[in-house]
């Protein structure tokens, strides 16, 4: 039998399963969030169960021991798994302010990639990865409006299947099948290949609201406060439960710290263009360090920041 214990803050989970070909795809649930601790306020499992009269297994998920969901299709069992378990720690994290966003680190300062599903947050966090960042999540930030930090919500990487052939170490490093979902995206669990990349709480440094567009060569346009607010408030899951207290959240957000639109149509680039700026705060630190004896002062920003194709 398959089974893992999980917690995020409070809130502790576990999930099993005694079909042996589940195992793969269910272990490739919340892997970060594991946890040796056997204490838990809710379970779900999955189980495979064999119709004589059709002659078709169905899979079977289970809430707590109650029937919630079969279909014969096994994607679609472990998709709307995570979906539930997924809106059930976003209901007990609902204290944060949630945005769709992926978060990476870097000395210290957090960036933020928000959009919509689609958007290729995925895709670039990956690359982030492999430069060394390390990870707060691939598409839910929990933001604490007291003090602006944000929380990492951590689970298996889903990333475009045609993204995936750019990152060929994952697939030889997975033990089992590349599940992969009816919008064609694949689970991977980035400690399969990275050692040390969950990242602690950190207070974001920059906004970046990425758009995919084939051919384009790369630029990182600054946006103002009021197109850069109205952007954030539309990938806000759960801003009507703040009202006020969170609407002041998200125009201290943009008001803090730098926003950029990504316009790329090409990975690489794209990454160089978000590791220059982790190049710049450094080299700002290093003339505020000289001229004030120490911390960083925010230096300006070019109106654009382009990048060429890397072959």
């Amino acid at each position: 039998m398959f089974r893992r214990y999980c917690q995020i803050h409070s809130f502790r989970f576990s999930i099993s399963t005694h079909c042996k070909q589940l195992e793969p795809g269910l272990a490739l649930l919340y892997p970060a969030l594991s946890t040796t601790s056997r204490k838990y306020c809710a379970e779900w499992s999955i189980e495979s169960k064999y119709s004589g009269k059709t002659g078709a297994h169905a899979y079977v998920c289970y809430e707590n021991g109650g029937l919630i969901y079969d279909t014969q299709i096994v994607d679609d069992a472990l998709d709307y798994l995570e979906w539930r378990i997924t809106t059930r720690i976003l209901q007990e994290l609902s204290h944060f302010v949630q945005i769709h966003a992926a978060g990476l680190v870097s000395g210290g300062k957090a960036l933020l990639l928000v959009g919509p599903p689609g958007s290729g947050k995925s895709s670039l966090a990956v690359c982030l990865l492999r430069q060394g960042w390390k990870c707060l999540s691939d598409e839910v930030i929990l933001i604490d409006s007291a003090s602006g930090t944000a929380w990492p919500f951590l689970r298996s990487f889903r990333v475009d299947s045609k993204a995936m052939e750019a990152f060929p170490e994952f697939f030889v490093k997975q033990s089992g099948p590349a599940y992969c979902d009816s919008k064609g995206k694949i689970r991977l669990d980035p400690s399969l290949v990275l050692r040390d990349w969950v990242a602690q709480p950190s207070q974001p440094r920059w906004i970046i609201f990425p758009g995919y567009q084939p051919g384009h060569r790369g630029e990182l346009e600054p946006l103002g406060e009021t197109e850069a607010f109205h952007l954030m408030m539309s990938q806000a899951i759960n801003l009507a439960e703040h009202g006020k207290r969170g609407m002041d959240t998200l125009i201290s957000l943009v008001r803090r710290f730098q926003c950029f639109r990504l316009n790329t149509g090409d990975l690489h680039t794209a990454t160089s263009l978000l590791e220059g700026l982790t190049e710049q705060m450094q080299k700002s630190i290093y003339r505020s360090g000289q001229t004030s004896g120490g911390g960083f002062i925010g230096g300006g920003v070019p109106t654009t920041v382009a990048g060429g194709r890397h072959e």
